[in-house]
C-alpha cells in the first residue's frame, strides 16, 4: 500500500515536475577589434510540461495500488474468517472428547457386567461378545475424538501463522 501510494507520487512529479536548464558563458563583445572585451552571458530556463502518457501511467499505477489495497485488506479478512472458524472447530472437538470418554467408561462398565454374568452362568457368550464389540467402538470413537481435536489444533495454529515448515522436518 505504502510503496504503491510512492510510486504515485513520484510519477506525479515526474509528470508536472518543472524542467530548469542554466548556461553561463564568456563572449567576447564589441562593434570593433579594439573594443572587444569579455562579456559574461548567462541564462537560465524554468519551465513545466505535461505528458499525457505519463498521465496515463499515473492513473495506472493508481488503479494498481488500490487494487492491491482491496486485495490486502480481502486477505485480512479471509484470514480471520479462517482463524475463527479454526478456533470454533478447536473447541467443537473440545467438547466432543468427555462424552466419548464417558462411552469408553460406560462400555466398559458394561463389558465387566456382562463377563462376570457370563462366568456366574447366568450370561451367554454371545452377550460378552457383543459388549466386547460395544467397547472397542467406544474405544474407537473416543481416538477419533482425540484426532479431531488434534487435527482442529493444527488447523487453528496454520491459519494464525505458527505452524512452519520446521515443524515437520525430520
Amino acid at each position: 500500500m505504502i510503496r504503491g501510494a510512492i510510486r504515485t507520487k513520484q510519477q506525479w512529479w515526474d509528470l508536472l515536475g518543472p524542467e530548469v536548464d542554466a548556461s553561463i558563458g564568456g563572449r567576447l563583445l564589441g562593434t570593433q577589434m579594439a573594443h572587444l572585451g569579455p562579456t559574461l552571458i548567462g541564462y537560465a530556463f524554468v519551465g513545466v510540461s505535461f505528458d499525457f502518457e505519463k498521465g496515463g501511467r499515473i492513473r495506472t499505477a493508481r488503479g494498481n495500488a488500490k487494487a492491491l489495497q482491496f486485495r490486502a485488506e480481502a486477505t485480512s479478512e479471509q484470514a480471520g474468517a479462517d482463524i475463527e472458524t479454526a478456533m470454533v472447530n478447536v473447541q467443537a472437538a473440545r467438547e466432543a472428547i468427555p462424552p466419548a470418554r464417558a462411552e469408553v467408561d460406560a462400555a466398559e462398565r458394561s463389558y465387566a457386567i456382562e463377563l462376570a454374568r457370563f462366568d456366574a452362568g447366568t450370561g451367554t457368550g454371545l452377550e460378552v461378545i457383543q459388549s466386547q464389540n460395544m467397547q472397542a467402538r467406544a474405544k474407537l470413537t473416543f481416538i477419533e475424538q482425540i484426532l479431531r481435536f488434534n487435527a482442529a489444533q493444527i488447523e487453528l495454529a496454520a491459519a494464525i501463522g505458527h505452524l512452519s515448515p520446521e515443524l515437520f522436518a525430520p
